[in-house]
């Protein structure tokens, strides 16, 4: 049998993973389980400031595109696009405040669409690429330890 909420192998008899000390079988002990979360300081910190600097960002660019496009060639629509890939990583990082597992999976969609949005304004492939640190630098953060589990360890 394997753990629903990290995967690991599980022997059939037990109530608790030994690894990430999901209940098993026991929707109550899972709600219970729920309320115990805790993530590193740095890791909230984190999302806290990637979701702000997302809203700032992708405000501008969705509601003043014209402060971008004087200064670069791109048109109010690519602009946009931007914007909301921008809105997206709020979306995503509110998820993962929420303890959801999705909003890591959105953030990185959204960092592809920029990657993609990049090189169509003509930036070389390997600028491009800078913009993926992001999902590096997520992954780290999500993987700080606290009381020996991380944030990932306890996303749904």
């Amino acid at each position: 049998m394997f753990c629903v909420k990290c995967g690991s192998e599980i022997a059939n008899d037990v109530q608790f993973c030994p690894r990430c000390g999901n209940a098993i079988n026991s929707t109550v002990a899972d709600s219970v389980n729920s309320t115990e979360r805790k993530r590193h300081g740095f890791t909230s910190f984190w999302l806290i400031f990637s979701l702000i600097c997302s809203v700032i960002v992708g405000g501008i660019y969705v509601f003043s595109p014209s402060i971008i496009t004087q200064y670069y060639n791109v048109s109010s629509g690519l602009v946009m696009l931007y914007g909301f890939s921008a809105m997206a990583v709020v979306v995503g990082d509110i998820l993962l405040l929420c303890w959801k597992k999705t909003g890591f999976w959105l953030f990185i969609g959204s960092s592809v669409v920029s990657l993609l949005l990049n090189m169509a304004i003509g930036m070389n492939f390997l600028q491009s690429l800078w913009g993926l640190i992001g999902i590096v630098i997520m992954w780290g953060i999500l993987h700080i330890r606290k009381n020996g589990k991380t944030a990932w360890e306890q996303l749904e």
